[in-house]
């Protein structure tokens, strides 16, 4: 059986009401979520001090979703600007902008400065009482260092736009993910582009995974078109399953292939 992976980005307490709002509407399709929380200070609001918000984390993980760290800050921290930078560098941090829009905050950073990061979102998680098994980091942006040190802190999984990668396993697997993109000029490209492929990826039976913002909620196209596709996706016989649940799935089925 074929999975389908929705994940919601950008929950925080910020984007706290728009993201009710989605996962209400998710839940009432019978979708299982994985949400991406980001656990430090964003839009001046703390994670750490909204009791509200994270007692409906809590609600929202024993009905079955799923709690992922997504970044720190969510958004770029400067470094030196006055230090000299190669072209590649420089040519990377371009790459960053246009695909992140200012959230690249892993994008080109050491090692050390990835597991301070890293460390200091999950203990806020943890703090707050969710063990988390995954990191995604803003617009899927890692440098190599940051995705080694995702897997020498010991999670379990990260995700790229093309991929999911088990460390636990050491496979990686192939699902690229359709996001939309809640911008007037090009929300409806964004919705069309997101019917053709996703319907394309339902009919040749691929794991489909459907990335939504709390900002598409606001556009009637973009809003519409992520839920008939996932409502088209699970009446093809896909399975609603969080990140880690796929993975669960994914492990239980090379065990039965191991043993026939």
């Amino acid at each position: 059986m074929k999975s389908l992976m929705v994940s919601l980005h950008d929950v925080a307490p910020a984007s706290a009401e728009m993201s009710r709002r989605w996962l209400d509407q998710l839940e009432e399709l019978g979708v299982k979520a994985s949400l991406l929380v980001i656990p430090g200070y964003w839009k001046s609001q703390d994670f750490k001090g909204n009791k509200n918000f994270i007692q409906w984390l809590h609600v929202a993980e024993e009905n079955g979703h799923e709690i992922v760290q997504h970044g720190l800050h969510h958004e770029k921290i400067e470094g030196n600007r006055h230090q000299s930078a190669s072209p590649k560098k420089q040519a990377r941090k371009i790459v960053g902008k246009v695909m992140a829009r200012g959230c690249e905050e892993f994008w080109d950073i050491d090692y050390a400065v990835a597991c301070s990061r890293l460390l200091q979102g999950r203990e806020n998680l943890e703090e707050a009482g969710f063990h988390v098994h995954g990191f995604i980091a803003p617009g899927w942006l890692m440098s190599p260092e940051t995705v080694q040190a995702v897997e020498d802190l010991g999670y379990r999984y990260t995700t790229s736009h093309t991929k999911v990668t088990d460390f636990s396993s050491h496979a990686e697997h192939r699902a690229f993910a359709l996001s939309l993109r809640a911008t007037k000029g090009s929300a409806k490209l964004s919705a069309v582009t997101m019917k053709l492929v996703g319907n394309a990826y339902v009919s040749k039976g691929r794991n489909l995974r459907i990335a939504l913002h709390p900002d598409d909620l606001s556009n009637e196209s973009l809003r519409k078109t992520a839920l008939q596709l996932t409502t088209h996706a699970m009446s093809n016989g896909f399975a609603s399953r969080t990140y880690f649940d796929f993975l669960s799935s994914q492990m239980q089925k090379q065990t039965l292939e191991k043993g026939v």
